[in-house]
């Protein structure tokens, strides 16, 4: 490569030799082996960072105005490189790179050695993830490789399963916390919101369909769904042995294409019965694991009660269902009705004898399956959070604040909350669940500003007060939260809602 001195460029390959100058020119010979293609960035105003590991070296391209980002996008890569090592036992290139990507997206994209990191989002959070996520596509389609194109949907999302164990694993959360929370690609949520969305849902079509979708089936369906799949599937082994399963993969095909119905055997040969089966359906645009309570019967019993629980697979997807029992006393029990305990008609059966009368039946306590009817709180914030991106507006308005009550700080659900009734002109609904919040808080609205998401709904509050004619409310409010809401950067919100206020004739 023959570039201008100027320049500071990273490549796919390691350099190889001494660098020539001539004429202001620099000329030199990268060297990478068994890669899909060969990537150039070069450019002014950058700076390398290097870091040398055990056998690897780890190299960033820092653009002149980002580059503490950057130098933070390094050192967590080093961070997941060596994690990634002892889980797996090996790196599979020996340079990796890093280099800055467009503005407007967020996310990355895997080139040969060489991971673009996108600049719409670079908080420390959320590097911590996207540098993890894109180490793993060096493992899934880049070393062991697709059938279905470069990245196809297997291998994404064993990726993303081994980066959810990352980050489980550095903060003391289960893989199953990962998926439901915010912070790691919204996996969960997005193959939520396509089901809510009627989307296709199929996996594996092909570029041409996917090229005609008016949605982003990239992101909702090739990582989401498919993501989705392979942790239930993931979920029955357990963590260890399913590592165990994707080492001996990772061992077998290397540089060779992994089929579907591998993957199935060797996970029925690991344990999890009809795995195949599973798959077979999953591709499929009716993809759905849902159960229904059809009845309870009770009776006593010597020494307390018996109750007989009847369950329905609803949906089309047969899995192992946990049913927690809560006695009238408050005596819990949780019991597993496995997928072979139903039988041909879609029915099972659950008996289980406690000492107190029945109370309440709860199906997925844990919050491990995402079905519509989950008694887990967890699970039931990311359908909210489904339901918010989908526009499913009545029902997400219905569900959320029976959500709120039970998770009382959860800013950010506090919020969309809120940015609906606001959007959809039901002010004084909004005050009134606002409103206790604000005040409820020792210290009030200015305590209560103690986030920017919980700044921003304060200043929704101001704003429908201000519909409502209530002015002097609203500047209370605002005088309250001037302070905080500069601190949290929602200046500009807190001075839109002023300008709406002097305009109503408030001070």
């Amino acid at each position: 490569l023959a570039y201008p001195g100027a320049y500071t460029v990273l490549t796919t390959g390691a350099q190889v030799g001494s660098t020539e100058i001539a004429d202001a020119m620099y000329r030199a010979t990268y060297r990478a082996d068994h890669v899909e293609g060969f990537s150039i960035s070069l450019g002014e105003g950058f700076e390398l960072m290097e870091v040398e590991g055990d056998g690897y070296t780890i190299i960033g391209l820092l653009p002149l105005d980002e580059p503490d980002a950057f130098r933070t996008a390094v050192a967590l890569t080093a961070e997941a490189v060596q994690w990634y090592r002892e889980t797996y036992g090996f790196f599979p290139v020996k340079q990796i790179g890093i280099i800055p990507g467009p503005r407007q997206w967020g996310g990355g994209f895997p080139l040969a050695n060489v991971f673009m990191i996108h600049r719409a989002t670079l908080t420390e959070s959320f590097l911590r993830w996207i540098t993890a996520h894109e180490l793993g596509h060096y493992y899934w389609g880049l070393y062991v490789l697709g059938t279905g194109g470069r990245l196809d949907w297997l291998n994404l999302a064993n990726g993303i399963w081994i980066d959810h164990l990352y980050l489980a694993r550095t903060s003391g959360r289960t893989v199953t916390d990962v998926l439901r929370e915010r912070g790691a690609g919204d996996m969960l949520v997005d193959y939520l919101e396509a089901m809510l969305e009627n989307r296709e849902q199929r996996l594996g079509i092909s570029s041409e369909t996917e090229d005609s979708l008016d949605f982003d089936y990239n992101s909702l369906i090739r990582h989401g769904k498919a993501t989705v799949g392979v942790y239930l599937q993931a979920r029955r082994l357990g963590d260890e042995r399913f590592l165990d399963l994707q080492r001996q993969i990772l061992e077998d095909y290397r540089f060779k294409p992994l089929p579907v119905s591998e993957f199935a055997a060797r996970l029925e040969a690991a344990g999890a019965t009809g795995a195949g089966e599973f798959f077979d359906k999953w591709i499929r645009g009716d993809a759905r694991v849902e159960f229904d309570v059809d009845r309870v019967e009770s009776e006593a019993a010597e020494g307390g009660w018996v109750h007989r629980v009847h369950v329905s697979q609803a949906g089309t997807i047969p899995y192992d269902l946990e049913v927690e029992l809560v006695g009238a006393a408050g005596a819990s029990v949780v019991r597993t009705l496995p997928m072979q305990g139903f039988a041909e008609n879609g029915e099972g059966v659950l008996e289980v004898s406690i000492e107190e009368p029945l109370r309440e039946v709860r199906l997925d306590p844990a919050g491990a399956l995402p079905m519509r009817n989950t008694s887990n709180y967890g699970m039931r914030r990311a359908w909210l959070h489904a339901m918010y991106r989908a526009d499913t507006t009545e029902p997400f308005l219905l569900l959320a604040p029976d959500y709120l009550e039970a998770r009382p700080d959860d800013d950010h659900m506090r919020l969309l909350f809120a940015l609906r009734l606001f959007d959809t002109g039901r002010h004084e609904r909004l005050v009134a669940a606002q409103i206790p919040f604000l005040r409820g808080v020792a210290g009030g609205a200015a305590a209560a500003c103690s986030t920017p998401y919980n700044c921003r709904s304060a200043i929704l509050v101001a704003r429908s007060l201000v519909f409502l004619g209530r002015s002097d409310e609203a500047a209370e409010i605002l005088n309250a939260i001037e302070g905080p809401a500069g601190s949290h950067g929602q200046t500009r919100r807190w001075e839109e809602a002023s300008a709406e206020l002097q305009g109503n004739g408030g001070e």
